[in-house]
């Protein structure tokens, strides 16, 4: 798919459609989490970059005018942030911009709270669903955390809990969760 206008255009119009058929109701308080990832456009940054864009900024904007106050939570990554040699290029972007879209709207509309939860090593699976590879990969991640173990779906799920309160005033932060593995520095 080539980047134009037209294509981001009907990446908006297909989003409010289905919105708009959704029939979502006003609501005081309403809860928004965005946990994804485009790899059909992995190998063209500049679209990946204009349809996250688009994603995020018609999802919010549609439920912001349908909410007396909007909890959105990006669950992000540290790529972008930090080289990873193993992710492509639109994959950094697109995490950076992630992180912006954070700030932006949750310091740019008064009645949205906007946060990111970073993560870097993370337990994806149930024990009986972990390959040999990422059982060792794992291993790996807990002896570079100086035997912490490795966040898992709890952890993640706590975190996202807490930032859908409504009396809690976390806005525009960017939330570790790697037991500390990213502020060790190896020698």
């Amino acid at each position: 798919m080539q980047i134009s206008l037209e294509n981001v255009e009907l990446c908006r119009e297909k989003i409010n459609s289905n919105l708009i058929k959704m029939n979502i109701k006003y609501t005081e308080n309403r809860s928004l989490l965005f946990v994804h990832r485009f790899r059909d456009l992995e190998t063209n940054p500049e679209m990946a970059c204009a349809i996250e864009m688009c994603v995020m900024r018609t999802i919010s904007n549609f439920l912001i005018g349908l909410s007396g106050m909007l909890n959105i939570v990006v669950v992000g990554s540290c790529t972008g942030r930090l080289y990873d040699q193993n992710s492509a290029e639109s994959y950094h972007y697109v995490k950076s911009l992630q992180k912006s879209f954070v700030n932006y709207y949750g310091l740019a509309n008064k009645n949205v709270f906007a946060n990111t939860i970073e993560l870097f090593d993370f337990d994806k699976y149930e024990n009986n669903k972990q390959s040999n590879d990422y059982k060792k990969y794992l291993e790996n991640a807990k002896l570079r955390n100086r035997g912490r173990r490795v966040p898992s779906y709890d952890e993640l799920y706590s975190i996202i809990d807490y930032l859908f309160s409504n009396t809690i005033g976390i806005n525009s932060q960017t939330i570790k969760l790697d037991n500390g593995a990213l502020s060790i520095q190896d020698s």
